[in-house]
Formats: structure tokens, C-alpha cells, sequence
């Protein structure tokens, strides 16, 4: 599943804040109080956005935390990547 893609090819960089934002909100509240409990309406709400704004960069629920995974893998793959990198320059 993917989520929807912002009309055009303006606003990227506040698109991808606000993701950021909303990213940072679904994970703080699921680890408080787990996925079932957690509601769009509280993420918005933590995210200090409209609920409309979490539905309009995720389906759902479900794909909003799909996506968190991709993007913490992917920033997990990254600090490996660059740990690999400098402990190669260092040899």
C-alpha cells in the first residue's frame, strides 16, 4: 500500500515536515499506549495538525505506520551505512 501523493511538485519540503511530525507523534503515543489504542484523532492532535492532514499523506492508520517502519528502517540503514563508511576510512 502506499500512501497519497501531494498534487503538483510544490511544498515537498513542508510535506515532508509534516510527515516528519506525524511520524513523531503515531510513535510516541503507540509506544504509550499501543497501536489498537491509538486513534488518527490523537496523532493529529500530537502532530498539532488537522485530522483531515493525516488522512490526506496516509490512507490509514495502518499505512501511516507501515511507513514508519519503511522510514525507520531506512534511517537505521543509513547510520549503519555511514558507521561502515568511517570505520573504513579509519583502516
Amino acid at each position: 500500500m502506499e500512501s497519497s501523493n501531494a498534487p503538483g511538485g510544490t511544498g515537498g519540503g513542508r510535506r515532508e515536515a509534516t510527515r516528519q511530525k506525524l511520524y513523531e507523534a503515531a510513535v510516541t503515543l503507540i509506544a504509550e499506549q499501543g497501536f489498537s489504542a491509538t486513534t488518527v484523532d490523537e496523532i493529529a492532535e500530537r502532530a498539532g495538525v488537522a485530522k483531515g492532514t493525516v488522512y490526506y499523506n496516509f490512507a490509514s492508520k495502518s499505512v501511516l505506520f507501515e511507513e514508519l517502519l519503511r522510514h525507520g528502517v531506512g534511517l537505521l540503514t543509513a547510520s549503519l551505512r555511514e558507521a561502515a563508511d568511517r570505520s573504513e576510512a579509519v583502516r
